[in-house]
């Protein structure tokens, strides 16, 4: 590959639209890419083959970054799924948008940047495979379309056979809106754990020459604690070898490429795929042993927050592009928005990656990252003492450094700062010996929390019995 040098209130109308697009004749509207992003929940960026991986895990999408731009460091805005989506689509980091559990809905009065493509004259199709996008909670703002099969079926068992079926909905959604600009969001949640996946992936990297470890760690009582246990949740049997946990987890990674290929290969077939512009990224990571948390990602360890991001448009975007440089999970919705020529809304704090393609832009982005937590364990209440936790992440001259710190001080002295560039494994805590970094960087961070307020005090929904049993299924709920 090529290496580039290293939810606050709109007034709608505002942002909305481009007048001259608004107006525009059949022609120009055709000009307009189609739009498909394919968000894979819990995929972390090294377990890609692209990014370096051992095991050939992601064949597919290993030649999407060959044919477009690779970013080797994108950090998410959130380590759990629901702020991180709203993050995504509202380009405002959680401090902002002020979602922060799982019972708060996505308000209406916050504008997202599907609103914004649908203003444009763009159909808009979602489909979903996790019970946090459910439709009754937000995320279904600006979709003319909205799959979200997980509400058809009434029992774990069901969801879990349903997840192994790409949405059936796919296909003919797309095939009928040819010849008019399109924008799909497919949410794969297959490398989530548990980590089940089907025939034959459930067996292509058992006990091969990178099952080496030979790690040993006991099944928790707990269905959530993941600290030097296996939490109860992704419990396969018992079984406590974690090299086979982690090749069950790779084998949904490969599971997941295949349903990449189908999708592109679809757009291939109706001979729209160089008119398409396909994002493919992550809603979060997954620790998988890293400073002895395993198989979570409510932390704020890299593993979780460190997620992948290929951009394939090749009108604007030169094939064999590699970009060194940090850049962070909301600024793809501003770089849709540079490809398209639609200005950028003041509340969206990210910027369009477009001047990294150019070779304009040569820096790393300071980014933020909002976590739960201490133990590994799912804090359900912004209440819950020592539960919001938020990284920053910044370059000082030539070094990475990263603050994770808790924001309500309970837990003050479980604060934990790295050098990145001298520890990527993050396994030294050098706090007290590099106070003045420290310092340094705690004004950062709460300077940037404090900016802006959240819009408006988030509503909180009552889930149904069902729900919550898939909720505690999935990791999320005591």
């Amino acid at each position: 590959m090529k290496r580039v040098a290293p939810l606050v209130c709109l007034t709608v109308g505002l942002f909305f639209a481009d007048p001259g697009f608004l107006h525009a004749g059949d022609q120009e509207r055709k000009k307009r890419p189609n739009i498909v992003i394919i968000w894979v929940d819990a995929l972390r960026a090294d377990h890609l083959s692209c990014y370096g991986y051992g095991r050939k895990t992601s064949p597919f999408i290993d030649t999407l970054a060959d044919q477009g731009a690779l970013f080797e460091n994108c950090i998410s805005a959130s380590s759990w799924t629901k702020t991180s989506g709203i993050s995504f689509f509202t380009s405002q980091w959680v401090s902002i948008h002020g979602i922060e559990t799982p019972v708060q809905r996505f308000g209406e009065e916050s504008i997202t940047f599907t609103e914004i493509l649908q203003k444009n004259g763009y159909a808009t199709a979602a489909f979903v495979q996790s019970p946090f996008f459910h439709p009754e909670l937000g995320f279904k703002q600006g979709f003319d379309y909205y799959s979200y099969p997980i509400m058809e079926y009434d029992s774990l068992s069901e969801f879990r056979k349903i997840i192994h079926f790409p949405a059936k909905a796919i296909f003919p959604w797309v095939e009928a809106h040819v010849g008019e600009p399109f924008f799909i969001w497919v949410h794969l949640f297959y490398p989530h754990g548990t980590y089940t996946p089907p025939e034959p992936y459930n067996r292509r990297f058992v006990d091969d020459h990178y099952a080496v470890s030979g790690r040993q760690v006991p099944v928790g009582e707990d269905q959530l604690y993941a600290y030097k246990v296996i939490p109860g949740y992704q419990n396969l049997d018992g079984r406590t070898d974690i090299d086979y946990y982690v090749s069950q987890y790779d084998g949904e990674i490969l599971f997941t490429d295949s349903k990449v290929k189908k999708i592109v290969d679809k757009l291939s077939d109706l001979g729209i795929l160089d008119d398409t512009l396909i994002m493919i990224s992550a809603d979060h990571g997954e620790n998988l042993g890293e400073n002895e948390y395993y198989f979570v990602h409510t932390l704020l360890y890299d593993p979780v927050i460190r997620v992948p991001l290929i951009i394939r448009y090749p009108p604007a975007i030169p094939g064999g592009s590699r970009i060194p440089y940090q850049v962070r999970s909301v600024d793809l919705a501003p770089t849709i928005f540079d490809i398209l020529g639609i200005p950028l809304p003041d509340a969206m704090v990210g910027k369009s990656l477009m001047p990294f393609i150019r070779q304009e832009e040569k820096t790393d982005r300071t980014a933020l990252s909002r976590g739960h937590s201490l133990k590994g364990g799912f804090a359900v209440d912004t209440d819950t003492e020592g539960a919001r936790v938020t990284s920053i992440r910044v370059r000082i001259k030539h070094h990475m450094w990263k603050l994770i710190y808790h924001l309500d001080r309970v837990e003050a002295s479980a604060d934990e700062l790295y050098d990145l560039t001298q520890d990527p494994q993050e396994s030294t805590n050098v706090i007290k010996k590099s106070r003045g970094t420290f310092r340094f960087l705690e004004k950062l961070l709460l300077s940037m929390i404090r900016k802006e307020k959240a819009a408006a005090s988030p509503k909180e929904e009552k889930f149904s019995p069902e729900t919550k049993a898939l909720l505690r299924s999935l990791g999320y709920a005591q």
